[in-house]
Formats: structure tokens, C-alpha cells, sequence
């Protein structure tokens, strides 16, 4: 399967085509400027750093069409209305954006592949108004790469699509997603007994994913090793909430808890440049790991640890933006899925750890920094329903 795959890359190249490897982080203006992109393939990290490129003003030009990209951004991350008043400043919006997204890929044909998890509902609508349907997959290095992909016309919210030729796909009874077929490898480097943990008897290659099948094709939920239950027994996949909340503008990244536990908490990183409204002392230099107590208890069913970007007194506004955040998903949700309470922290991953693959904060990592944290969040009754 390897050999398959670098004979493509090669291929590929001979026959004239470009490619060229980037991360979220290094992604500004001028990086996609070598050649007219024909095909971008990335996690939600990529596509999340390329729509906050057509608010940067090396793209948008000038001051009056950086902040109308960001209105244009802005209109369309909110939730689709069917009023006319909306509908027009919508539309508006979306050739805003697809102007500036075709000055990013140098034309009108490019087309966009999601990899890893599926993008958030807003990032996925926002694209596809724009005229820049993404398109998700699902895979692993074990299956050679995708074993299920979207039509370029799109397909359900957050699904992966029907399976591939080559790829044949079902769950076990716990839900686990199983691949069979000669797109799945032959074994692991100077490792083959490993091969006999990960095969089952009929040939299918344990995934580790947990997932399920609907009429839009795969749906993946989380690690199968991530999933919990309640203290009253209930299965809860972390991610797919995580995911909800993360779909929000205000939320960087969020950890959920609750394994044995009565009732789900999380952890919260915000995203600041979206809270620069409430700030008063925006000046504010603030340093929580010389503070002794950077913990602040409020009245909205959260805390926060001490923010180096807001000043003490922003704390309570904050807090209550997020509050309504978290009480907009809890309505989504069912009841045992709800969170009850949260805690704001300056960052969830501390200095110096690496995120994981896929830009998600490692939950052990996590859960060892944060485990004072944690159990304060237990303590105490929820305030959210």
C-alpha cells in the first residue's frame, strides 16, 4: 500500500503537478501564491486559517475591505434565517467571501477535501455559500488513506460519505468502525504479530474509531478509547460535543468531563479575539502564573482562571457571554449530554506540550494539568440545565 501511494505521489509530479505541505500556523498571506490551487487537502485547522485569511488585510487590501470581510465572515457564521431581511445581507456576504477565497487559491476551481474530523456546521455552510463546497473523508494510514468520501456536490452535515471502491465498511456491536478490503495494509514495520490485535477473523481492520451508519454514509463519533460513562451509567462520546461547542466563535477549544461522574463538566479555552468587545482595560498585561489565587467563582454557572489577555473586572461579562453559549448547545443536546458547569483557563494545554495530531488538546495531558481544577468543578452544585 505504500508503494501504491509514494508510485502516486510520483506520478503525480511527473505528469506536472505541484504540491506543497503547510500548517495552520504558518498559513498567511502570500504562502498559497506560487501557483493557482487546484486542490486542498487538510484538517478543519487548515480551512479555519484560511477563511481567517480573507479578513487579513494582506488579502482584503485596504482597511474598508478588511472590516467588510470580516461583516461578510461574521453574517455567515450565523445560523441560516429564512427571513428576506437576512437572506439579503447573506447573499451579500457570500460573494464577499468568495471573492476574497478566490483571491487566496488564485481562481474559481479549486477544490477542498476535509480530512481528520469533520469541520464544524458553521465552517462547513460557510465555504459552500461562498461557492467552496468542502468535501469530508474518512481514513487512516492502516487503509492507505480514504476509505470513505463525500460527492463534490457534498452530503449530510459532519458524514464522511459512502465507502470507496476497494473499502468495505461495518460496525461491531460496540459501534467500533471495521475496513476490509485491499485498501487495508498488510502489516506493521519489523512488527507482525501486532497485525493479529488490530485484523478480526473475517479479514476486517479494527479501527479504533466509533461511529455510525446513516443515509448520508459514515458518521464518526470519537476514539474508541475516549468514550466513557456517566456515574449513572450512560455512554458519552466527548467529542461530538466538544465539537458542538467548538462550532461556536467564542470557544478555541473544549475538553469534557464526567467519567463516574454524576453529570458532564468542561474545560474551556476561548477565543479572544472574539471577546475584545467586553474588555475595558484592553491594555491589560496580565502574568496568572505569578498570581497565587487566579480563580474567580461567578453567579453564571462557571469560574475562571485568572485570563492574561482580560483585566479581573471583564471576568463576569465573559462569563456570561459563555453561559449563553453553553445554554444555545445544551438545547441541542440530550439530557445526559448536557453540561452542568464549566471553567474558563488561559490556555488548556500547558507551555511546551504539543496538541495532538489533529490540533486537539491531549485529554490525559489535560486531565493531569487541570485535575485541581476538575474536581473544584464537582464540588460545588451546577447552575446549568
Amino acid at each position: 500500500n505504500t508503494i501504491w501511494g509514494v508510485n502516486a505521489l510520483w506520478l503525480g509530479i511527473l505528469l506536472g503537478q505541484k504540491m506543497k505541505l503547510m500548517s495552520s500556523s504558518t498559513l498567511e498571506p502570500g504562502t498559497l501564491d506560487d501557483w493557482p490551487i487546484t486542490l486542498l487537502l487538510g484538517t478543519p485547522q487548515i480551512f479555519e486559517a484560511v477563511m481567517d485569511l480573507t479578513c487579513h488585510s494582506g488579502i482584503a487590501r485596504s482597511l474598508v475591505a478588511e472590516k467588510l470581510s470580516k461583516w461578510a465572515k461574521e453574517q455567515l457564521s450565523e445560523r441560516k434565517k429564512s427571513a428576506l431581511f437576512h437572506r439579503v445581507p447573506r447573499g451579500v456576504a457570500a460573494g464577499v467571501v468568495r471573492r476574497q477565497l478566490k483571491r487566496i487559491f488564485g481562481g474559481k476551481n479549486t477544490r477542498l477535501v476535509c480530512a481528520g474530523l469533520p469541520p464544524g456546521e458553521d465552517l462547513e455552510s460557510t465555504f459552500s455559500e461562498a461557492g467552496f463546497p468542502l468535501q469530508n473523508g474518512y481514513g487512516l494510514t492502516e487503509t492507505s488513506g480514504f476509505t470513505n468520501l463525500n460527492s463534490w456536490r457534498g452530503g449530510s452535515h459532519g458524514t464522511a460519505g459512502e465507502p470507496i471502491e476497494g473499502a468495505e465498511i461495518k460496525l461491531s456491536p460496540g459501534g467500533e468502525i471495521m475496513v476490509r478490503g485491499p485498501v487495508v495494509f498488510n502489516g506493521y514495520w519489523q512488527n507482525d504479530p501486532a497485525i493479529e490485535d488490530v485484523i478480526d477473523e473475517e479479514g476486517f481492520f479494527k479501527t479504533g474509531d466509533v461511529g455510525i451508519l446513516e443515509d448520508g454514509g459514515l458518521l464518526v463519533l470519537d476514539r474508541k478509547h475516549h468514550i466513557f460513562e456517566t456515574g449513572k451509567g450512560h455512554p458519552v462520546a466527548p467529542l461530538t460535543i466538544e465539537r458542538e461547542l467548538e462550532s461556536n466563535k467564542e470557544i478555541r477549544h473544549a475538553v469534557v468531563l464526567g467519567p463516574g461522574r454524576p453529570y458532564l463538566t468542561v474545560l474551556l479555552e476561548l477565543e479572544k479575539n472574539n471577546f475584545q468587545d467586553l474588555l475595558r482595560d484592553k491594555k491589560w498585561k496580565g502574568k496568572p502564573e505569578n498570581k497565587k489565587s487566579t480563580s474567580r467563582k461567578g453567579s453564571n454557572g462557571g469560574s475562571v482562571q485568572s485570563l492574561s489577555w482580560a483585566a479581573p473586572h471583564s471576568w463576569p461579562k465573559i462569563q456570561k457571554r459563555v453561559r449563553r453559549v453553553l445554554d444555545n448547545t445544551n438545547s441541542k443536546l440530550p439530557k445526559v449530554e448536557r453540561i452542568r458547569a464549566f471553567h474558563i483557563v488561559d490556555s488548556i494545554m500547558p507551555r511546551g506540550k504539543e496538541a495532538g495530531a489533529l490540533g486537539r488538546p491531549k485529554r490525559d495531558i489535560v486531565l493531569n494539568t487541570h485535575r485541581k481544577l476538575i474536581e473544584d468543578l464537582y464540588a460545588h452544585k451546577p447552575t446549568l440545565r
